[in-house]
C-alpha cells in the first residue's frame, strides 16, 4: 500500500505538478484547494503526510 499524501494548494498548476511527481514516485496524492476541503479529507481518512500551503484563500495554513 502506498502512502497517501494530501496536497493542500490553491494554485492548480502547483498542485498538479506536485501530484504528478508524487504519483511517479509511487505515492497516492490527494488534492484540496482550500482549508475547508483539506479538513473534510482529513476527517474522512487521515493521510500519511500533508503538504500544506500557508497562504490559502479561506484560512491560513498555519491555523490548520
Amino acid at each position: 500500500m502506498s502512502a497517501r499524501i494530501l496536497i493542500v494548494e490553491d494554485e492548480p498548476a502547483i498542485r498538479d505538478l506536485l501530484a504528478i511527481n508524487l504519483r511517479h514516485a509511487g505515492f497516492e496524492p490527494l488534492h484540496a484547494p482550500d482549508a475547508a476541503s483539506a479538513r473534510a479529507q482529513i476527517d474522512a481518512a487521515l493521510p500519511d503526510l500533508v503538504l500544506l500551503d500557508w497562504m490559502l484563500p479561506d484560512q491560513s495554513g498555519i491555523e490548520i
